[in-house]
């Protein structure tokens, strides 16, 4: 086994990991990126283009989301790497009338925060967004709501992290963390990381793992409290460049921030399915919608594969005429409150940054900064981050 030290221990190989170790990066030091398997082999790889802000509550979530959209407007060039930035804008459809009124009071909040979005005139919804069903009865819309394609993204916050003299370990499982009482005190090695190849003494280790988090954390003795909601996604054949929006289905907003107006299909009774939807410049479309409480079972499922292309055929009716040519399902992980965990925990300097729900690429510039600024700094001065802390669910001092 390959010994050696690391300024830092970022774990995980998703967005979310790698924002960190890229935003690290830039302070100076030169973290090492430990990853079990390839780049976005959990959440990351497993989800559509969509940055949606118009889906996120107000407070904490919509800010982060806002100051996260004004950091990928110029990422792409920060990075000098394509990412695939598309500045698409966003709708929100409703086909029921009494989800009119959530969505016009939960985006009256989100305008009073900043948001850009408002609601279509019904005779302008179908210019918005030709071929939608003519059930569809409302729409919000924001013009800020944008893709960007996850796999180039991670490489390019891994390129430009190794630019900047982080390294990166693929195919390596964290096995085991321990503190390292020879050199306890000692600030450069206070932490042992035991992979299948390697034994790292480190600073300072990030748990980025998503799903993961629970078994890194029983490590160090520690409840992180993150556990998996499966997401499927289908992608059709290339199609003409029709839909125009990244496309959500009010029902999925509602589900999540207002389950008790959501009617359950008895045979979906653990599902909150509803319809997302977007087209990439390939030309393929990428179609989901549901939050699936299956355990870590990450196969997919025909019955909620039909209620998804059922959905998207209502909504789209020229999609009934549309080949599938795959479909995948991937883990979210989700914490009790859907809120992240950003934080220090009772381990010094031992650090969590997951939980984000389907928020993780929306999300990743932003995170990465405020990662970046709590390790080295102590604190925040980006976002306060002090209801995202472990502490709230255990009410630790």
């Amino acid at each position: 086994m390959y010994k050696r030290f690391a300024d830092a221990i970022i774990i995980g190989g998703g967005v979310t990991g790698t924002a960190i170790t890229y935003y690290l990066s830039k302070t100076g030091i030169q973290p090492i990126l430990i990853e079990e398997s390839n780049l976005n082999a959990g959440a990351s790889g497993a989800c559509d283009e969509g940055i949606v802000l118009q889906s996120k509550h107000t407070g904490i979530m919509l800010d982060m989301v806002l100051k996260s959209a004004k950091l990928y407007k110029t990422l792409e060039d920060e990075l000098n790497y394509p990412i695939g930035y598309r500045n698409v804008g966003g709708m929100i459809i409703i086909n029921e009338e009494k989800y009119i009124p959530v969505i016009e009071t939960f985006i009256k909040k989100q305008q009073q925060q900043g948001l850009n979005i408002h609601m279509l005139h019904p005779s302008d919804i179908h210019k918005q967004q030709p071929g939608l069903s003519k059930k569809v009865v409302a729409s919000a819309f924001s013009k800020d709501d944008c893709n960007v394609y996850p796999f180039k993204l991670t490489l390019g916050y891994v390129e430009a992290a190794k630019r900047l003299g982080a390294k990166v370990l693929l195919h390596n499982r964290v096995n085991n963390i321990t503190i390292n009482k020879n050199t306890l005190g000692d600030k450069r090695r206070e932490l042992r990381i035991t992979t299948n190849e390697h034994e790292i003494l480190t600073p300072i280790v990030v748990d980025a793992t998503g799903c993961g988090s629970r078994q890194i954390g029983k490590m160090l003795g520690l409840e992180i409290p993150v556990f998996p909601s499966r997401g499927q996604i289908v992608i059709t054949e290339q199609i003409p460049p029709l839909i125009k929006h990244q496309i959500m289905d009010a029902k999925f907003i509602v589900a999540k921030h207002k389950p008790q107006l959501v009617e359950k299909n008895n045979a979906l009774s653990n599902l909150n399915v509803g319809l997302t939807i977007g087209q990439a410049e390939t030309g393929n479309t990428l179609i989901g919608g549901c939050r699936e409480q299956v355990g870590y079972n990450t196969s997919t499922s025909f019955s909620t594969i039909r209620e998804i292309v059922k959905n998207a055929a209502d909504f789209f009716p020229f999609m009934k005429d549309v080949s599938i040519i795959r479909s995948f399902a991937g883990l979210r992980p989700t914490t009790p409150d859907n809120l992240p965990i950003l934080s220090q925990t009772p381990i010094p300097r031992f650090y969590i940054a997951s939980g984000l729900g389907g928020d993780g690429l929306s999300l990743s510039p932003i995170v990465g900064k405020i990662m970046a600024d709590l390790i080295m700094k102590g604190n925040c001065n980006i976002v306060d981050i002090s209801q995202l802390s472990l502490d709230r669910f255990f009410n630790i001092g």
